[in-house]
């Protein structure tokens, strides 16, 4: 299969031969009226154009299914699946963006950066507010900030060096000596508090080799866990997260070779929370979160057996959501090799696993990172990409300026003035438009 791009020039190129073809027939027809006496020959020549110009719209119309997200075509593999949780309908696609949020931030700091954001979009507010978490700290605060902001919390929740993969899948202590299992029982207590729909990150771009959480150095050395730790750790934060009595959520372990909750944990006095030891005890269930799985956009960097995306997957059952990373930058491969990549992955994930994809973070590299820094063409590029890729279903911006890079969009106005046109069709969700709660 050739790239997209060839796939846009080649849609193209057919409608102008199409054109070139209905010019020529409306000639021949001319001289049809003009000279009877070439009856023959012509009648001839009309015949052999009307069987190019049906052959021409047949081959259009293909095109065109494969490209419109309502007329079959590739949407016709989903079409009649249940919605996944949070999920849009079919045609829609919720917006995003993580502004410069800092953790000291007060709530009245943090709307009106939201505010600037909706003001440079020509008055399109986000409904997914992102912020960014270490893993020993509580989800209180983001919750706080969206909804002042009238936001959908999409929380990143980075391990960081507190605790490994592995030892937070095996129930170990963070380097603070905190039970690793407390933590994700404190926040699993506080999402199912706020009942409203959260999306929850963990550990993104786990497949590239600048966090600590990935498996694998940037020389391909695997570091002191595997991919399969990763696995553990997120299912057993899903069981978590998924509650029940504490019997229950311990068999559901136990059913996947992980360790009982730890049994010194007890948050009762503070939170609710029943002691670990306890197997009547009930965990309330976060049923209003979704996981959301989001790699980079490259199979792996390093692009290394064990450190690609389905080596990192925990399993259907586990992830809700599926999404990349992806920005202009050329670093390590062409910007058509990227979109290359957008599309195995939401062959594999999106269509082949019917999961709605999320670009959990998309921007603008500055150009003494290598990127292209103001590039209104990459954002129309993506706007184009998403919409021929019906299983899209939300779009977080990435606009950050920090000591890595200036990525605020608010620097790129060319860039701006794209991103806010393009957001402006009726498909792109604004703030209060959160069409499925369920």
């Amino acid at each position: 299969m050739g790239s997209w791009r060839a796939r846009r020039r080649k849609h193209r190129a057919r409608r102008r031969r199409k054109g070139v073809v209905i010019t020529a027939l409306a000639t021949l027809l001319g001289e049809h009226q003009a000279g009877r006496r070439r009856k023959g020959v012509v009648i001839t020549a009309l015949v052999a154009l009307l069987v190019v110009v049906v052959l021409l719209n047949l081959q259009d119309e293909a095109t065109k299914n494969y490209l419109n997200p309502g007329s079959g075509g590739e949407s016709s593999l989903y079409s009649d699946q249940e919605l996944a949780k949070f999920e849009p309908p079919n045609g829609y696609v919720y917006t995003g963006v993580v502004v410069d949020q800092k953790r000291e931030d007060t709530t009245e700091v943090a709307e009106q950066k939201w505010d600037e954001w909706s003001s440079l979009m020509d008055g399109n507010t986000p409904n997914i507010s992102h912020t960014f978490e270490e893993f020993d700290t509580w989800f209180g605060y983001d919750f706080d900030i969206a909804k002042a902001r009238g936001a959908v919390p999409l929380i990143s929740w980075q391990t960081g060096n507190a605790a490994s993969p592995a030892t937070i899948a095996n129930a170990g202590d963070t380097s603070k000596g905190r039970p690793t299992d407390e933590i994700i029982l404190l926040n699993a207590k506080l999402s199912a508090d706020y009942a409203e729909p959260v999306f929850l990150r963990v550990d993104h771009e786990m497949n590239a080799h600048w966090f600590p959480w990935s498996a694998y150095n940037e020389d391909g050395s695997q570091r002191s866990f595997s991919a399969k730790d990763f696995q553990d750790m997120w299912r057993r934060m899903v069981v978590i997260f998924r509650g029940g009595k504490v019997a229950d959520v311990n068999q559901r372990l136990a059913d996947l070779g992980l360790p009982p909750l730890d049994p010194d944990v007890s948050l009762s006095d503070s939170m609710d929370i029943p002691s670990a030891s306890d197997p009547e005890g009930y965990l309330e269930p976060a049923e209003n979160v979704a996981f959301v799985f989001n790699p980079v956009d490259a199979p792996g960097i390093p692009d290394t057996e064990g450190n690609r995306w389905l080596d990192y997957w925990p399993g259907d059952s586990y992830v809700d959501w599926v999404g990349q990373s992806n920005y202009n930058t050329t670093w390590n491969a062409t910007m058509e090799q990227k979109f290359e990549w957008l599309e195995a992955f939401y062959q594999e994930f999106s269509i082949r696993r019917g999961k709605p994809y999320m670009m959990g973070e998309w921007g603008l590299e500055p150009k003494k990172n290598g990127g292209f820094g103001d590039n209104p063409a990459y954002i129309k590029d993506m706007l184009w990409w998403t919409q021929k890729h019906p299983k899209v279903k939300a779009l977080v911006f990435f606009s950050i300026n920090s000591k890595g890079g200036d990525r605020s969009l608010s620097s790129y106005p060319d860039s701006a003035q794209a991103l806010a046109a393009g957001l402006s069709q009726p498909r792109f969700l604004d703030s209060g438009r959160f069409l499925n709660t369920q």
